[in-house]
């Protein structure tokens, strides 16, 4: 989930290439929920911006690991920004499994 759409083409020309089938991007907060909501069977596993317009990711996290089928799937927060130590430990409190930059990202990509 990633509010800009070049980042989700990017991340999932990405995760394509590396063999994974089926990937599913979400604008938005309620976009990744109706998807979730929506799917027949839980996601593997969810990258989620931690940066969001409409919800922040680490509400996405909490309401994620809510859910039935949820509970132990691997989440990993992404953000673009120089992250504040807090919001970090916020992200891993609500049930996310790792945390990287976008630009740790970018670098796996090149």
């Amino acid at each position: 989930m990633d509010d800009d759409p070049s980042t989700r083409r990017i991340y999932a020309a990405f995760l394509t290439e590396m063999g994974l089938a089926g990937v599913t991007t979400a604008g938005g907060a309620a976009e990744c929920l109706a998807a979730v909501e929506a799917a027949l069977l839980p996601f593997d596993c969810v990258l989620v911006d931690i940066q969001m317009p409409d919800l922040s990711g680490i509400e996405v996290v909490r309401r994620l690991r809510a859910r039935p089928g949820y509970e132990r799937t691997p989440i990993l927060m992404i953000t673009a920004a120089r992250t504040p130590e807090c919001v970090v430990k916020d992200a891993f409190d609500a049930g996310a499994d790792g945390f990287c930059l976008q630009t740790d990202l970018a670098q796996g990509i090149a």
